[in-house]
Order: structure tokens, then C-alpha cells, then sequence
């Protein structure tokens, strides 16, 4: 039977053990929209109660977890735990339910995609990183595969893989997405400002203060064109750029000095190789005209 749609009931005469189909289905769908009512009203224990009956009760009519109601009873108990501070029991369930979800559309379905996305979040804040990366990974692998190398959630996405390498301090990786990220079209001004921002912060931490302060003076102009120069996103990106402008300058001198240097010393090689080429042609002259005098 089709997701949502009522059940009729089999059989000639009413069941001793099972209550009749048309009656637990709808029971279900009540018991889950409460569940989503309590949630709302962050009464959390009572809606993951509910929201547990609800999986019950689905189990119970369909006689299968492979349905799309128990899926979304599976999903909101997810988000339910994770709003409770328990970011590793939401994360098991959200596999559960990416794993009924493969089953009902396929590997490679929106749904798939927002499951792998959202496993991500969950993982990430129970602190298993490589597996959150795995995951967001397959979801960029998906929306590329089913939207295209334009769809407008890639941008974000590599941004956000790109921002795990960087706290991780693998700043080539990190750069290397950050530059994906802006390479792809992104509807989302401010996001473009962040990414600015962000391949900034990388380039400074590899000590590319020049690079550094072009990507931040890029970030400033869009804070300031969106967002006005009295907030602070746009103030706290105008002190960095100076700091970065100051610290591309002094690393502009010590190159010039360190040239300069280079080139002083190159001089006097060149001319302590003259002096010592003259002194050797001139005992070489010497000896040449010993020798003749001792033939004489």
C-alpha cells in the first residue's frame, strides 16, 4: 500500500490477535504527527516516545521496515536526538534510515543525498570526522552526479569539506576545495564573501600574506556591498585585511632587504673572483718569465 493512503480491511470476519488494517494505519499517522508536534514545542522525550509508536505501529500495518512512513518516523527520531545533545545515537538512526531509504529509491536519489548530508552534521558534532567527511563526500558525489556540475548546493558543500581540512590543518587540501568552491556557480552572495574569507584565512596560515589579503580585500567589498559597514562581519573583515596588508608589506621588505643582501653579495663574489683571477694570471706571468730566464 502507498505511503499515507488508508488500508482496507481483509477477510470475512473481524481479526481476534491484529486490529483491522484501516484502523492502525491512520493510528500511525497520528502517532507520528504528534510526535512532530511535540517536537516542535521541544518536548522531546514525549516525541520520541510517540515518534518510536509511530515506527511500531507502521511495522504493524505494512509488516516491513522498508516503507516510507517508518523512514520518516526513523528520520524525525534522528532529529529528535540531536536537538536532545545525543549527536551519536541521532547519527545511528539516520544510518537506519539511509539505508531503508537506498532500498525504497535507490542509491542515487535526492532523498539519498539529504540523508548523506544530514549524517554529516550529526557525525561531525559526535566528533567522528572521517566519517562525517565520508559521507559528505558521497553527497557531493550524488548532487554532481544528478544535478550537475552547476547545482547550486555544490558551492556550499565543498566549502564546508574545504573548512574540516583547514581546522584539521591540512591547508593544501583545504585551499585546493576552498578554490572548487569558488569556481562553482554560487547564487548565494554572502556564501561567496565566506569563501573569500576563508580561502584568506588558509592563504595566511601558508604565510601567502599578498594572495592572502587579495582574497580578504575581495570578502570586505562583498560584506560592504551587502551588508553595510557598520556590521561587524564587514568591520571584523576590514581589521584583517589591514593586518594582512601590513604583514604582506613587511614580508615585501624583508624580501627586498634579503634581495638587496643577495645582490651585495653577488657582487662581491664576482669581485673577489676578478681579484683572485688577476692574482693567479699575474703569478702565472711571474713564473712564465722565470722560466725563461732559467733557459737563458
Amino acid at each position: 500500500a502507498a505511503h499515507g493512503a488508508g488500508f482496507v480491511q481483509c477477510g470475512n470476519g473481524p481479526s481476534l490477535s491484529v486490529p483491522p488494517l484501516h484502523v492502525s494505519l491512520p493510528d500511525a499517522r497520528s502517532a507520528l504527527e504528534a510526535a512532530h508536534m511535540h517536537h516542535r514545542t521541544r518536548n522531546l522525550q514525549s516525541a520520541l516516545e510517540l515518534a518510536q509508536e509511530a515506527v511500531s505501529l507502521y511495522t504493524r500495518v505494512v509488516e516491513t521496515s522498508v516503507h516510507p512512513g517508518v523512514v520518516r518516523c526513523i528520520d524525525l527520531m534522528a532529529s529528535i536526538l540531536f536537538d536532545a545533545a545525543q549527536p551519536a545515537a541521532a547519527a545511528a538512526n539516520a544510518l537506519k534510515s539511509l539505508g531503508l531509504l537506498v532500498q525504497i529509491h535507490g542509491f542515487d536519489s535526492a532523498e539519498a543525498i539529504s540523508a548523506h548530508l544530514s549524517l554529516f552534521q550529526m557525525l561531525m558534532n559526535a566528533g567522528q570526522i572521517k566519517q562525517g567527511v565520508k559521507h559528505l563526500r558521497a553527497g557531493l558525489y550524488l548532487i554532481e552526479v544528478l544535478g550537475g556540475p552547476r547545482h547550486v548546493e555544490l558551492s556550499n558543500s565543498y566549502h564546508k569539506l574545504g573548512t574540516i581540512y583547514h581546522q584539521a590543518g591540512e591547508y593544501d587540501t583545504a585551499l585546493r576545495l576552498y578554490n572548487e568552491s569558488a569556481s562553482r556557480d554560487c547564487p548565494d552572495r554572502l556564501l561567496e564573501g565566506m569563501i573569500m574569507k576563508s580561502t584568506a584565512m588558509v592563504l595566511a596560515s601558508q604565510e601567502q600574506y599578498k594572495s592572502a589579503a587579495n582574497a580578504e580585500k575581495n570578502a570586505f567589498r562583498i560584506f560592504s556591498w551587502l551588508l553595510g559597514g557598520k556590521h561587524s562581519l564587514t568591520k571584523t573583515s576590514e581589521q584583517t585585511l589591514q593586518k594582512l596588508l601590513s604583514l604582506a608589506l613587511d614580508v615585501g621588505n624583508k624580501q627586498a632587504k634579503v634581495e638587496e643582501m643577495r645582490k651585495k653579495a653577488a657582487i662581491a663574489d664576482n669581485v673577489a673572483h676578478e681579484i683572485e683571477a688577476a692574482e693567479t694570471a699575474k703569478e702565472a706571468k711571474k713564473n712564465k718569465n722565470k722560466n725563461k730566464r732559467g733557459k737563458k
